[in-house]
């Protein structure tokens, strides 16, 4: 008979990754000034931007950079506005 010994803390291991990504997008979603922002701008994107567009996002959003992150946020929320409120912001 086979036994498997399974690491003690490997559940709770899991369970703060999950709260980290949850953290993380709680965070994100915030700096994107709520979900209801964030959803119409996701909205937009996937109605107005070409899948180099979509690519060069997704990127940026996985580097490790701040800046590259930002500026990436930077650009879809210029965009967003340009095309919701004709350039105005907030």
């Amino acid at each position: 008979m086979t036994s498997y010994i399974k690491p003690a803390n490997f559940n709770h291991r899991a369970e703060a990754e999950a709260s980290k990504i949850h953290r993380q997008r709680d965070t994100f979603v915030k700096r994107m000034d709520g979900e209801d922002v964030w959803e119409g701008m996701n909205q937009f994107a996937a109605d107005h931007w070409s899948d180099a567009q979509f690519d060069r996002f997704n990127s940026a959003m996985n580097s490790r950079d701040p800046d590259v992150v930002r500026k990436a946020l930077n650009e879809l929320r210029t965009d967003y506005s340009k095309a919701m409120f004709g350039g105005r912001q907030g």
